[in-house]
């Protein structure tokens, strides 16, 4: 019974590591995510950047709605 115990720990173990080690792997395109968030909050699509700044990207996915609306409209 310990025996079982120890395995299915075991196998719990580096199944979860496996699911680290994917996260990691993926890359998180946060000028493409920026554009969708904006698209959602004023409800149209926009074309795709030719540039983007990554940070700035960062921080548009930080707001909510509202705070996307005012900002380009204001």
């Amino acid at each position: 019974m310990k025996n079982l115990l120890l395995f299915v720990l075991a196998l719990t173990f580096f199944k979860c590591e496996h699911n680290i080690q994917e996260d990691k792997n993926i890359d998180i395109d946060y000028c493409e995510e920026a554009r969708k968030h904006i698209s959602e909050c004023i409800g149209a699509s926009l074309p795709n950047l030719e540039s983007c700044n990554e940070s700035f990207a960062k921080s548009v996915l930080s707001q909510e709605c509202k705070e996307v609306v005012e900002y380009i409209f204001n």
